[in-house]
């Protein structure tokens, strides 16, 4: 279903997405698509930075909006696991892809009118988005399946079994394959890589494909350690490929050598399905961890936008930014009384969401 205004669309826009758990909105602004950044991947990149060089017009106006069914969250109890909470779209050229975990759909909107192109089913639930990439489309479902679509009409161009075996398990309220993708795509390097599996008892595997986007995947695989369990979408930066393992620490991978990265670090409560990688840094969920040191900063901050040069989230009840570029170093000492120098992160600057409530007129509560 389409809401359009009464306002006519002017040809020449950019978009912002606005995405709530039924419907997409769109504000458009007037400047030119043609030089309009894409968002191919979930968070813009495979690092998930959520930064784009696009601009956006201090004025936008909304042009259309879509109903789209709510997403079947696979895990609706525990909100560190709600990497399927909320509809993710990504968008290419003039052409948004969203998919659904309720009706297993992929579906491509124009981004000028609201209107549905092409849809496209799939045999269990697509919790993540897909990514973009030369003209095709890359994802996963819960059916144990990796497809590649092509991106104007839809058409399948090959889907491949990463599930071992073609058994089918009930889960999350669902028929489903024993090993359901429930890790995001992330590409780098010219190749694509996801898991199929998630439950210890069942095993999990690591898929390498090489994004050449051919009639068929050349690919290889890696059994992932005993007890990693992969949910969430995978982030990548150079040769370092982290792996979300629900409300556990991530898993590291080296993609020259093809070994696995140790990863040392406990923060209950404060990490979730949701990584970022900048550099020798990871950032995951509230927590801050230097994968070259092997240590955590003593820095916070929630889910952030990042750059090369700061990072940019919440904490303490202030949006702050923090200087990845420049970390500092202060002397601190032990339990057992000596001393040793701890990296931390310095704050750029802060803004209390108090501030921009008041600013906004919206409350505490509803601008965290």
């Amino acid at each position: 279903m389409v809401r359009s205004p009464s306002k006519p669309i002017r040809p020449n826009i950019a978009a912002a997405f606005l995405v709530g758990a039924m419907s997409l909105s769109v504000l458009l602004a007037g400047v030119n698509t043609a030089s309009a950044a894409d968002w191919p991947t979930w968070r813009f990149d495979a690092r998930r930075s959520a930064s784009t060089p696009e601009e956006l017009a201090s004025e936008l106006h909304l042009q259309w909006s879509s109903q789209q069914a709510p997403p079947r969250i696979a895990w609706a109890e525990d909100p560190r696991l709600h990497f399927d909470a909320s509809l993710e779209p990504i968008v290419v050229g003039d052409t948004l892809y969203v998919g659904g975990s309720r009706n297993d759909s992929l579906t491509a909107i124009d981004t000028n009118t609201g209107r549905r192109r092409w849809r496209f089913f799939a045999a269990g639930p697509i919790r993540f988005a897909p990514l973009a990439l030369e003209g095709r489309l890359y994802f996963g479902a819960d059916d144990g399946f990796f497809y590649c679509l092509n991106a104007d009409d839809g058409a399948l161009v090959w889907k491949f079994r990463a599930a071992p075996a073609e058994r089918r398990v009930l889960g999350n309220e669902r028929f489903i394959s024993a090993w359901p993708l429930r890790g995001g795509v992330a590409a780098t390097g010219g190749h694509l890589y996801f898991t199929a599996g998630f439950w210890p008892f069942e095993g999990a595997q690591l898929y390498d494909i090489l994004a050449d986007g051919k009639s068929r995947p050349q690919w290889r695989s890696s059994v992932l350690p005993e007890q990693v369990t992969p949910q969430g979408y995978l982030a990548a930066d150079g040769n370092k490929l982290y792996i979300p393992s629900g409300r556990d620490k991530a898993t590291g991978f080296d993609t020259k050598s093809g070994a696995f990265i140790g990863l040392n670090y406990t923060s209950r409560g404060l990490t979730d399905t949701h990584v970022t990688a900048e550099g020798e840094l990871l950032l995951h969920g509230d927590r801050i961890y230097d994968v070259a040191e092997k240590r955590l900063l003593p820095n916070v901050v929630r889910r952030p936008v990042t750059s090369r040069a700061a990072a940019y989230g919440v904490a303490g009840g202030n949006v702050v930014a923090y200087d990845l570029a420049h970390p500092r170093f202060v002397e601190k000492v032990d339990r057992k009384g000596g001393k040793k120098r701890e990296k931390i992160l310095h704050a750029l600057w802060t803004l209390p969401i108090k501030q921009i409530a008041a600013a906004t007129g919206v409350s505490k509560k509803r601008s965290c």
